[in-house]
């Protein structure tokens, strides 16, 4: 793999797991914890799950 994918993609990793701690901090003061957390685990869920299945 080039140094430069793997750069772009260490940059994205950051930048996604910033937005996922802002998403939870806000959606944990409005409906709670525990619905933050199935709204995060089914999200993350199907974002994986989508790039699975495209990568086959």
């Amino acid at each position: 793999m080039s140094t430069l994918f793997l750069a772009v993609v260490s940059v994205l990793a950051g930048v996604a797991s910033a937005l996922q701690a802002a998403t939870n901090g806000a959606l944990a003061g409005r409906i709670g914890l525990g619905a933050t957390l199935v709204v995060s685990i089914t999200v993350t869920s199907v974002a994986v799950a989508v790039f699975y299945f495209a990568q086959r």
